[in-house]
């Protein structure tokens, strides 16, 4: 059971935006075409508009990290849109960090993660 509920809170923890972006994308699409559900409607399908809603901001995110304005890997060397966005956001032009991406994957690799027990 405990193992259970932790995996429920890793859930929440890194799912639950999808679900809510996502069904913010889908309920403003019916909210256009006027095919809203009732609020007496059955739970089974606002689960499934939550569903839905979690396979469309995954897809979205993916869809986006194709035009690398919004990317899902390591960011080593940023291009020049986002050091633009950086500056308008601190006031302060992008300065290298220095930092060696492979020893700190490591140094973070080695480090014992404690258990929630």
């Amino acid at each position: 059971m405990n193992e259970l509920l932790k995996g429920f809170r890793h859930f929440i923890a890194r799912d639950l935006v999808f679900v809510i972006s996502g069904s913010a994308v889908v309920g403003t699409f019916l909210y256009r075409f006027n095919r809203l559900p009732s609020p007496e409607g059955s739970w089974v399908v606002f689960a499934l508009l939550g569903g839905l809603g979690y396979f469309v901001a995954y897809a979205l995110q993916d869809g986006l990290s194709l035009t690398r304005l919004v990317t899902t890997a390591d960011l080593t060397s940023p291009n020049v849109f986002i050091r633009w966005l950086y500056r308008r956001f601190t006031y302060r032009q992008w300065q290298e960090i220095g930092l060696d991406l492979q020893e700190a994957q490591g140094n973070i690799s080695d480090k014992r993660i404690p258990s929630d027990t």
